[in-house]
């Protein structure tokens, strides 16, 4: 009986070259359709996520949304419809009883072993923000000012308070506030993070 021989160089390991066709309509269709959350303390099991998904997301969106433990306490959200994984994304942010949910888009280098979150996506409130200050372009360059703009929630008429999406690096730490200058005005912006 042979014995089982185990590679120790690098330039050992066999390659194994996958065909690309197949492959990338699959990692298009879940960078379409997906999205990789993790909860903040103890990680769920998959019974009591998908239990919390059927509560919590089932009621507002159109089709199906199916999760996958990952690893390290991530969970694939594989939607069966884009609008529901943007709609879904767009309203957080999401709590299990104490537990955020931070979400961000599934990326095919995504690697759950490796990826600790640094850069995650968060709720800024604006409130009170000057009307003049609420068009998508100045809520895009404010955003990106904090970090990467993302999205921008729906006014529903009412301007007390914008809300922005945008992907934050934690290591650097969330401002307070912000100083916008629109020529001799300036205004102190408050921040209010979800």
């Amino acid at each position: 009986m042979e014995v089982a021989k185990f590679v120790k160089r690098l330039e050992d390991i066999p390659v194994i070259a996958l065909p690309p066709e197949g492959l990338i309509q699959v990692a298009l269709s879940l960078a379409d359709r997906a999205l990789v959350g993790q909860f903040t303390g103890l990680w769920p099991s998959s019974k009591s996520t998908e239990n919390w998904v059927a509560r919590n997301w089932a009621p507002l969106i159109q089709e199906k949304v199916t999760s996958y433990f990952l690893r390290r306490g991530y969970f694939l959200f594989e939607f069966s419809a884009k609008e529901d994984k943007d709609l879904i994304f767009r309203n957080g942010p999401y709590f299990m009883g104490p537990q955020g949910l931070y979400l961000n888009k599934w990326m095919p280098d995504f690697d759950p072993a490796v990826d600790v979150p640094t850069a995650v996506p968060v709720w800024v409130r604006l409130p009170n923000l000057p009307v003049h200050c609420w068009n998508w372009d100045s809520l895009k360059h404010n955003g990106n000012t904090l970090g990467k703009f993302i999205y921008k929630a729906n006014s529903k008429d009412q301007y007390d308070c914008a809300r922005i999406c945008v992907e934050v690096d934690l290591e650097v730490g969330l401002p307070e506030a912000i100083k916008i200058v629109v020529g001799p005005w300036t205004h102190i912006q408050k921040l209010d993070y979800e």
